[in-house]
Formats: structure tokens, C-alpha cells, sequence
């Protein structure tokens, strides 16, 4: 259930990041053709953008580690050399 959930996240997440950079890309072009200084609201726009950076990142790592094909190789590489090696999915 968890692996949907942050699939979707990450998703969405994806979308809000690409409307941050263009919004941030088509302000800072106009600011810097008129002369413009950076303003509160453009401050606002970056620290959202990396937020939701960070947010994708920290998605995409726990993403990976929980998509099935990452788990079947975790299991079965240990397997192959004769470690018993177990995979906890109830962290939360």
C-alpha cells in the first residue's frame, strides 16, 4: 500500500516541480530584461521549489528501496551466496 501511495506522491510531486521552475525561469528572464530585483514572492516561489526537491528525492529513495524488483534482487542475491538475509516492509 505504501509503494502506490508514494508512487502517487512522487507523481504529483513531479508536476508541481516543473510549474515552480517554469514560473521561476519566466520571472526571473522578465525581472532581468526590466531590471527587476527579486521580490518576496519569487523568494517564496524558490524555497518551495527546493522544498519540494528535497521531497521528490527523499520519494525516489524510498521509492526505490521499496519497488519489487529492488526486493527480489535483495532477497535472491543473498540467497545465491547462502545468506540468510530478510526484508522488513512494516517500518512504519
Amino acid at each position: 500500500m505504501s509503494y502506490s501511495l508514494f508512487l502517487a506522491l512522487h507523481s504529483a510531486n513531479r508536476w508541481l516541480i516543473t510549474i515552480c521552475l517554469l514560473t521561476l525561469l519566466i520571472r526571473t528572464y522578465v525581472g532581468w530584461k526590466k531590471g527587476l530585483v527579486f521580490s518576496k514572492t519569487d523568494q517564496w516561489l524558490k524555497v518551495i521549489t527546493l522544498l519540494s526537491l528535497y521531497f521528490q528525492l527523499i520519494l525516489g529513495i524510498n521509492l526505490y528501496f521499496d519497488s519489487p524488483i529492488v526486493q527480489y534482487f535483495l532477497e535472491n542475491i543473498f540467497l545465491e551466496r547462502g545468506i540468510q538475509y530478510s526484508i522488513s516492509t512494516n517500518m512504519m
